[in-house]
């Protein structure tokens, strides 16, 4: 089972067991539609071990860039980043 799990959060995410407390990913499945038909920019999972924010690939580094420069709220600092990225990206 662990196993399993292991392999279905490493396809889905992009990568999985976290490298590391907060670990930022650039998927290309994240501009893919996904089984329901929708496309599903950001995902993350995240465990007592750490965690993985899976993002578009193009907005992977402003993502990290500003989860490292937030102390105070990092992962929702790295969804707005993300999200502006996708909106510059059109």
């Amino acid at each position: 089972m662990e196993r399993r799990l292991i392999e279905h959060l490493s396809r889905w995410l992009g990568s999985w067991p976290p490298a590391g407390a907060s670990h930022i990913i650039g998927e290309p499945g994240r501009d893919r539609p996904a089984r329901d038909g929708k496309i599903h920019p950001v995902l993350g999972v995240s465990s007592p071990k750490g965690g993985v924010l899976s993002v578009p690939p193009r907005t992977a580094e402003a993502v990290a860039a500003a989860y490292a420069m937030d102390t105070d709220s990092r992962f929702q600092a790295g969804v707005r980043a993300a999200r502006l990225g996708w909106l510059d990206a059109g």
